[in-house]
């Protein structure tokens, strides 16, 4: 009987718990039937909708350490031939070069060449741009000077030598790498010696890829053309100033020393540029250094040869030698005096008029001393009539020379052409 009421005591709670929204909802059973699973492979009917919905009573899956090894990443190689090409591709111009060429040289003995690219419209704008391998492409490490120059390898060297000639000057300077870095080193410059014979690097056209064949730097013998070549040193130099400044070393910035004091022919034994470009030459004499680029400048403006109206007292002398060149109503006699002996000196009719300088020869003479005058007979009948002469120094110099007058008061006009 007490189990009778405990129950209905605690029925009758419930009920009134749950009338008052405390109890919570219990869910009710359906109807609807579970949708049928699809089979592998089996298509999703059409017009159905997948619904995901996370699974709470799967565990996540542990994914096990694999015990197989695995190769490592290999890092792609770049192939120089490859990267070149394209280089080269991009660096072709379709302006009109005098130099669009390249070069390929080992500098570093790594089997890899460098790239020398050597582009130009002119001398005067030519450039060598050199390149080499580094792991991410082409790297450009460095920008010579090209004009009137030319790239030679070094057999058994990992170096390579750039010489550039031009107007009687030379150097010569050696290239090769270190740690990545260029290094140059002049090992030669004169001014006035023979060049040396190199054989040059093998050049191809920036279009041209049978260049990118290259299979080791080539053979040469121009290490032997270095240790054999000859220079003219020691020499002889006539300096015909007496006031020629000496000083201790080759450089204004040197201290002075005297003056070679005499005109005369003297012995020149090493020679040296300065920071200026001026070459200096060391006496034998132990003197100290002059500086030949100012000699040959004060030589080159005195004139080796004058012209003036022949005097009186010349012609009754007779200590000369004489020329016909017109013997006209309107001739007259010209001295020309050389200070120095010339050569294979000749004499032309010349109209200015016409820019014609060379219109007829009219005298051949094989040797015009210092010591002896030539008088000549001529005549200048017309405005910008002119004689042209021609001869060579005792230098080896040539020299044109233009004789007229002033058309006012026949003075007459000579100078150098």
């Amino acid at each position: 009987m007490k189990r009778l009421l405990c129950f209905l005591t605690a029925l009758a709670l419930c009920l009134s718990l749950w009338g008052c929204g405390l109890m919570p909802e219990l869910p009710l059973p359906t109807s609807e039937e579970p949708e049928p699973s699809t089979a592998p492979g089996t298509a999703a009917p059409t017009g159905a909708t997948e619904e995901t919905r996370p699974t709470e009573t799967e565990p996540p899956t542990r994914t096990e350490p694999s015990t197989e090894t695995q190769p490592p990443e290999t890092e792609v190689q770049l192939r120089w031939e490859d990267v070149y090409a394209l280089l080269l591709s991009n660096l072709s111009s379709s302006i009109p070069m005098l130099y669009n060429e390249y070069y390929l040289y080992d500098l570093d003995g790594d089997n890899s060449p460098e790239l020398f690219v050597k582009q130009g419209t002119c001398e005067a704008d030519t450039m060598i741009e050199l390149y080499t391998m580094a792991p991410a492409g082409a790297e450009r490490i460095a920008t010579l000077g090209g004009s009137h120059s030319m790239l030679c390898g070094l057999s058994g060297q990992n170096a390579c030598l750039l010489a550039t000639g031009h107007q009687g000057h030379e150097s010569i300077t050696k290239l090769s790498l270190r740690n990545g870095q260029l290094q140059q080193e002049l090992i030669y410059e004169a001014y006035g010696e023979e060049y040396h014979q190199f054989t040059g690097l093998p050049g191809y056209a920036l279009s041209q890829r049978e260049g990118l064949r290259w299979n080791g730097n080539p053979t040469d013998q121009n290490q032997d053309v270095l240790d054999n070549h000859k220079t003219r040193l020691p020499y002889l130099l006539r300096i015909p100033f007496a006031d020629q400044s000496v000083f201790s070393g080759p450089s204004y910035d040197e201290r002075f020393v005297q003056t070679v004091e005499f005109a005369g022919t003297y012995t020149i034994v090493e020679e040296q540029y300065d920071w200026e470009g001026n070459l200096w030459g060391k006496l034998k004499s132990g003197a100290g250094w002059v500086d030949l680029t100012d000699i040959q400048y004060r030589i080159d403006l005195a004139a080796p040869i004058s012209a003036n109206y022949a005097d009186r007292p010349l012609l009754e002398s007779g200590a000369y030698d004489y020329a016909c060149l017109d013997s006209s109503e309107y001739s007259f006699s010209v001295a020309f005096r050389a200070y120095e002996t010339l050569y294979d000196v000749r004499f032309y009719v010349a109209n200015l008029a016409m820019d014609d300088l060379y219109s007829r020869e009219v005298f051949y003479l094989e040797r015009l001393s210092a010591d002896r005058p030539l008088v000549a007979e001529l005549a200048l009948p017309m405005d910008l009539s002119a004689y042209t002469i021609c001869f060579t120094d005792s230098y080896g110099y040539s020299h044109t020379f233009i004789l007229t007058d002033n058309g006012r008061n026949n003075a007459l006009v000579f100078y150098e052409y």
